[in-house]
């Protein structure tokens, strides 16, 4: 993949995603999602030019359904890379030498997500990039370059309400880079060298290189344009150890190779504000998170639907499942999926018997599990009605099936599958 290829996949998700949820769920809103509606047919979201989500949890807001902003390093590197010496990474590290605001507006972030959340039906395949919540969206707060880079990438869509969703990604070479998503002003010489000025779709290929220098205004968040959703920030490095997901490289390309991006901060003081946001939110893991949630042998992992391409992006990864423990909740495991449960759903895993086991306990042992009092939210209190059956039936196959109503049977065993069941392989 070439780091122009790369870098479309960042902008591209980063702008595909507002459009499916215009603003996250905030918490203290969570109670209204009771009982929310579910889908026997998936839905498929309409795909849509670059654009991307609104994340963050506790305190100020869920995930929405948006693609990962990363999500275009989900392609294969190219055997045509160019033959501009940008390109080559031999030597090249990411160091990131400037904070992305003023230290004066660090206190209008008060979440962040690390990589590895759950939002489906569109990030049903865990998040590549983190979520940085935002304490008051009229606050217009300049965004900065965090390293020199190569502008590759801008996308920008007008919403009905005027508010703007700008997704961004900058390459060091081919493999290594950033973007930002949920931008919502270009800065002045961005716009002018770019022609964004309206909707736009804009691609360094072929064009003359824009270079950025670390601690360049790129844009604005927050104020009249603001878009109601968290900013968005991701990084991709090759050096770096890639995650492992089944199907590997030749399945996920460079979306592997996602990584977080507060550990590049050259400066102590400004890695240490961002991992304390991190550890606060990200209380399973108390780190940055992981994509690599697979256990061999188990129920917990990535499933696929045969019948869909194993990929990411609006209306193909959501047809997919993955079984985890969410790495917001110390006592909740997410079912990720839009396919069954139209926006997944959750609940507090037990360790014992075959109703809400948790997902690691679980083999291809012939038995069924069952799982009930399901939740809308992994660390809040909407609620989902009805049961999910799964019976792991070879270390290959699942068979799933969600029941809208009632509890689970006694015996799960009992449980007779229909023709609403779903099937999953690895």
């Amino acid at each position: 993949m070439t780091a122009f290829q790369w870098s479309i996949m960042i902008s591209t998700v980063l702008l595909a995603c507002a459009i499916e949820e215009e603003s996250p769920l905030p918490l203290e809103d969570a109670e209204e999602t009771d009982k929310q509606p579910v889908a026997q047919t998936p839905t498929e979201p309409t795909p849509t030019p670059a654009a991307e989500d609104e994340g963050g949890l506790t305190p100020a807001a869920t995930p929405d359904n948006t693609p990962d902003p990363n999500e275009e390093l989900n392609q294969n590197p190219s055997s045509a890379a160019p033959q501009d010496p940008f390109f080559n990474c031999d030597g090249k590290t990411l160091s990131f030498t400037h904070d992305i605001v003023d230290e004066e507006n660090r206190s209008n972030f008060n979440t962040v997500n690390g990589i590895g959340i759950f939002a489906p039906p569109s990030h049903t395949i865990p998040v590549g990039h983190t979520y940085i919540g935002i304490v008051d969206q009229s606050v217009r707060m300049p965004i900065y370059a965090p390293a020199t880079a190569r502008l590759w990438t801008v996308g920008k869509i007008v919403k009905e309400d005027g508010s703007h969703n700008i997704g961004m990604s900058l390459s060091i070479c081919d493999g290594i880079g950033y973007g930002l998503g949920h931008i919502s002003e270009l800065s002045p010489e961005i716009r002018e060298r770019t022609g964004c000025n309206d909707a736009c779709d804009w691609r360094g290929e072929n064009q003359e290189p824009i270079e950025i220098e670390a601690g360049t205004i790129i844009g604005y968040k927050g104020g009249p344009k603001a878009d109601g959703a968290n900013l968005d920030f991701g990084t991709t490095d090759i050096s770096a150890e890639a995650q492992e997901i089944p199907g590997g490289a030749d399945v996920w390309g460079r979306y592997l190779n996602n990584v977080c991006p507060y550990s590049y901060f050259a400066d102590a003081d400004t890695k240490a504000f961002y991992e304390t946001l991190l550890v606060a939110n990200m209380v399973r893991t108390e780190d940055c998170g992981t994509l690599s949630y697979e256990q061999e042998g188990t129920l917990q992992g990535y499933w696929f639907d045969e019948d869909t391409a194993r990929s990411l992006g609006p209306g193909i990864e959501s047809q997919h499942l993955v079984l985890a423990p969410s790495p917001v909740s110390t006592t909740r495991e997410t079912i990720s999926t839009g396919s069954f449960v139209s926006h997944g759903a959750h609940f507090d895993a037990s360790s014992t018997g075959q109703i809400n086991r948790s997902f690691a306990d679980v083999s291809s042992d012939g038995n069924k599990y069952c799982y009930e009092d399901l939740f809308s939210h992994p660390i809040s209190s909407g609620t989902i009605d009805g049961f999910i059956v799964m019976e792991m039936v070879t270390s290959e196959t699942l068979t799933v099936e969600y029941v809208d109503a009632g509890n689970c049977p006694a015996d799960p065993n009992s449980f007779t599958f229909t023709g609403d069941a779903f099937m999953f392989v690895k």
